[in-house]
């Protein structure tokens, strides 16, 4: 590029930064809050980019290094009792000019725990079926490392219509130190473009369409002799399933990668209606069709396991607005459906010599999830994108039912968890300081059966399926039992000049489990965090 080109580009870029400061309006977001910024109008937080039209400020921006320390024995089956994570993050909304909003974030995360075995996956709740070591004892060490990087804009085409996209990406790898060793690669892309129409002074209609696409490949290894066979339970719910030899032609072989391929389509349809010039209602409504695989498509090949299933979900938000406060009520439902067939290979060899791969499918997975949350947020005293107070009472419910099937076997499983959790913050501002402290409290409990074995007709003959009570009642109570929660935070923010604000902050959460057998009673997170508003 010569260098009256990079001139130009360098014009360009200051001219529509120039433009944006005279578009928007201007204020000092020296103590800005991000939460606030983000909530402040319903549209902004939908799925649909066009939304970020209603973004009415020249910019919003805050970075910052994080590091926290957990600790505790109330976790989940697949998470660590030692463990400590730091990383960057990046956020920033900003007003390019008079028609066009962009919106992105950027982060690393370093995450290390020790003493974690169960799934050999990333999250296991994102995935169809779970891999699970099935000697206790090879716990081990795991690493983990994140970016991501999310970018949308917003481009207000007339006075009634607006246009937007989005694309969130996130890559990871995952692995775990000792025997028997997990690799992961984790590429995780969310796309979305969609339009926003003003109908009337009443009614504004928007629509958006979705699609995600999650691909974590694993490739299971050993370093040295091995003095004994290595199995893991190939749990297809409900830690119930078939046990798999290492090494063996099947869902752990030896320094073979497997992909677990999730791609999802569907779309948002947004309704919202302006009850008066205060209040207004966001209906959101959104479909979606996820469907994948895992291990590799082809006639020579393993395709191990095949999935499809629903989701739906609503959120609406209804805003009031005062001259310097803002009520929010929010309310989400969200259903799935998961259906997971086991494709039972077997490796042939034609009479010509040539090979072939033979399959025979069964539905092993029958899932139905339920959640819900209801939350309340009041904004009082907002000044500069700052409230002076925050309150909020946040109300959830989670209900997972399955049926897993080995035929002639089955499990059955429900759970039934719940919490309600309310907070408070409080920002003063001091000539160039601003303190912040936020505390917050919950509770949280819930009910359910942890297991129903049984079968569809005697068994004659045959091997039952394999499981693992102690992962599964760890789970169970991990969900289920009565816990009180506790959480503070506190940061101090200097105003060095007018859009630069560097603080610190310093958060810690505790959590107190009762009557718990499987686990320990609890759980505590501690963080200090370093930034800059800007």
């Amino acid at each position: 590029m010569s260098f009256n080109r990079i001139y130009q580009v360098i014009l360009l870029i200051g001219g529509v930064l120039c433009s944006a400061n005279l578009a928007a309006q201007q204020i000092d977001s020296s103590f800005l809050d991000i939460n606030y910024v983000r909530k402040q109008n319903a549209w902004i937080s939908s799925k649909n980019a066009a939304g970020l039209k209603y973004f009415k400020w020249s910019k919003a921006s805050s970075a910052d290094f994080f590091f926290d320390k957990s600790d505790g024995q109330f976790k989940n089956f697949h998470q660590s009792d030692n463990s400590y994570e730091y990383g960057l993050n990046a956020y920033s909304l900003y007003r390019l000019n008079p028609k066009m909003v962009f919106e992105g974030s950027i982060s690393y995360h370093n995450f290390k725990g020790k003493n974690m075995g169960g799934s050999a996956f990333i999250d296991p709740y994102k995935n169809p079926f779970d891999i699970v070591e099935r000697d206790d004892a090879n716990k081990g060490t795991k690493v983990k490392e994140t970016f991501s990087l999310n970018g949308a804009l917003s481009a207000q085409l007339s006075s009634k219509f607006a246009v937007g996209g989005r694309i969130n990406y996130q890559a990871a790898n995952f692995a775990k130190t000792k025997d028997l060793r997990h690799i992961n690669k984790l590429l995780d892309m969310e796309v979305s473009m969609g339009a926003v129409y003003r109908a009337s002074k009443v009614v504004e209609i928007g629509a958006n369409y979705n699609y995600d696409r999650r691909i974590e490949s694993i490739l299971f290894k050993t370093y040295g002799n091995v003095d004994k066979p290595i199995s893991s339970l190939i749990s297809f719910g409900s830690f119930y399933g078939m046990l798999e030899t290492f090494g063996s032609d099947g869902y752990t072989r030896d320094s073979q990668t497997n992909p677990l391929v999730n791609t999802s389509q569907g779309f948002s349809f947004q309704l919202n209606l302006y009850l008066s010039k205060k209040m207004s209602l966001l209906n959101e409504f959104t479909y979606g069709r996820p469907k994948g695989y895992f291990g590799e498509k082809g006639t020579i090949s393993f395709l191990l396991a095949e999935h499809e299933g629903e989701k739906y979900r609503y959120k609406g938000v209804i805003s009031v607005l005062g001259d310097q406060n803002e009520h929010q009520i929010a309310f989400t439902a969200s259903y799935n459906s998961l259906l997971n067939n086991d494709n039972s290979s077997k490796r042939e060899t034609n009479p010509g010599g040539a090979s072939s791969v033979s399959r025979l499918s069964k539905e092993v997975l029958d899932q139905q999830r339920l959640q819900a949350e209801i939350s309340y947020i009041f904004f009082k005293d907002i000044k500069n994108l700052n409230p002076a107070w925050v309150f909020g009472v946040d109300m959830g419910y989670f209900r997972r039912q399955q049926t897993t099937k080995l035929y002639p076997f089955y499990r059955d499983q429900t759970i039934n968890s719940y919490q309600v959790k309310t907070s408070v913050k409080r920002n003063i501002v001091k000539t160039d300081q601003l303190y912040s402290l936020a505390l917050g409290v919950g509770y949280g409990a819930g009910s359910g059966l942890a297991k129903d074995d049984g079968f569809y007709i005697p068994p004659s003959g045959g091997t039952a399926p394999i499981n693992m009570d102690m992962y599964l009642n760890q789970e169970f109570e991990y969900f289920t039992k009565p816990r009180a929660m506790a959480e503070a935070s506190l940061q101090y923010t200097k105003k060095l000049k007018q859009h630069i604000a560097p603080y610190v902050k310093l958060n810690y959460s505790f959590t107190k489990a009762f009557d718990t057998q499987a686990l320990g009673s609890s759980f505590g997170v501690g963080g200090l965090s370093i930034g800059c508003n800007f």
